[in-house]
């Protein structure tokens, strides 16, 4: 079995978490659900980028699946959905929904509260981005951008591909303020905002 030693505690330090020192806000999640679904190559067929999004919310059993897909764990080694050059599992998923800002901590399936506010406007430089359920943040600490924009693709091509599985609409998007959200999301220097996706079932 991998080592547990990070706590969600340690993580909230050391991604520089203004709040890491008070007691935490978690979110346990239900364990990924394995079973079912259409096969690689129908979901391949069907992924697709959807910028129309309904009311519909996203609930807890979905958000666990998809944040599993895009950096979960998936061995007892610890290693993940995800490469990483040198397996340095330096890619991080923030989650922006109306209750707050959540980080996803990998290593335990949680969820952990950065801050109470709904910054979804904040990514609704585009008309129909205000619509989405949720937004998921990708922020990378690996000091080669390259390597840190090919961990954010790959873990938002694999919710892409969840989406079309479960029949979500998503769509990934650069069009917005870096340094504002980066602020927002009190990140530290060595911390970089890569990409966002916004993502919500689609109207009815």
């Amino acid at each position: 079995m991998y080592n547990k030693t990070l706590t969600v505690a340690a993580l909230a330090l050391a991604l520089g978490i203004s709040n890491a020192n008070a007691e935490l806000v978690t979110q346990p999640l239900p364990k990924p659900n394995m079973i079912g679904g259409k096969t690689l190559m129908q979901s391949l067929q069907e992924r697709r980028t959807a910028r129309e999004f309904g009311r519909r919310a996203v609930n807890d059993q979905t958000l666990a699946d998809m944040l599993w897909a895009a950096v979960g764990v998936n061995r007892q080694d610890g290693k993940r959905t995800i490469p990483t050059a040198r397996d340095s599992q330096d890619l991080f998923v923030y989650v922006l929904k109306n209750d707050g800002v959540w980080l996803y901590d990998a290593k335990v399936h949680k969820l952990i509260q950065v801050s109470d506010k709904d910054l979804r406007a904040s990514l609704a430089t585009q008309e129909f981005a205000k619509d989405a359920a949720l937004d998921l943040v990708y922020v990378s600490t690996n000091e080669n951008s390259m390597y840190g924009a090919m961990h954010a693709g790959s873990a938002y091509q694999n919710v892409g591909l969840y989406c079309a599985d479960k029949g979500l609409n998503n769509v990934v998007r650069g069009y917005f303020d870096k340094d504002a959200l980066a602020k927002e999301l009190n990140l530290n220097d060595k911390q970089q905002v890569i990409i966002t996706q916004a993502i919500g079932w689609p109207k009815e």
